[in-house]
């Protein structure tokens, strides 16, 4: 899933900014309001597949994770109008017991960018737990509602 445009509100405290990027014609024209100040970029796209940041998660879910993968997805950063390769490498599976449950998971390091994802083994393939070492979190899921079955309208 190729991105289109991508629009968010970041708060931290009493600071606000939003950000809006718009992929088009080889480039991402990025916009934002931080604290009141209007700032512009424009990130040249690498060659596809490129990624949002803020959709890399339901990309990962999305890979044909087994341990020992690994790949390199090209990340646009719109809230820094950057771009970034992610290098990921399942290293393991693991049991995981979490407020929502029990979830076998693929262990997934993001390499250079101190953060790792256990992405639940079966469907829905559920993000079941995400650390970050730069922003000191560790994040579980603490529910889940399935939806319907496969087939079913």
């Amino acid at each position: 899933m190729a991105p289109l445009r991508v629009e968010y509100l970041f708060r931290h405290g009493s600071r606000q900014a939003t950000y809006e990027a718009v992929y088009g014609e080889g480039k991402a024209r990025i916009r934002a309001d931080v604290g009141g100040e209007r700032r512009t970029a424009e990130v040249v796209l690498p060659d596809p597949p490129y990624f949002d940041n803020e959709q890399f998660v339901m990309v990962l879910r999305a890979l044909p994770l087994a341990v020992g993968f690994e790949t390199t997805l090209n990340t646009i950063i719109t809230k820094i109008g950057s771009k970034m390769p992610v290098s990921i490498r399942v290293v393991k599976t693991e049991d995981l017991v979490v407020p929502a449950g029990s979830y076998r998971c693929w262990v997934v390091e993001l390499k250079g960018v101190g953060q790792r994802a256990w992405i639940a083994c079966d469907p829905p393939r559920q993000l079941v737990r995400f650390t970050n070492e730069d922003a000191k979190t560790d994040s579980r899921l603490v529910d889940h509602v399935g939806g319907l079955p496969p087939g079913r309208p």
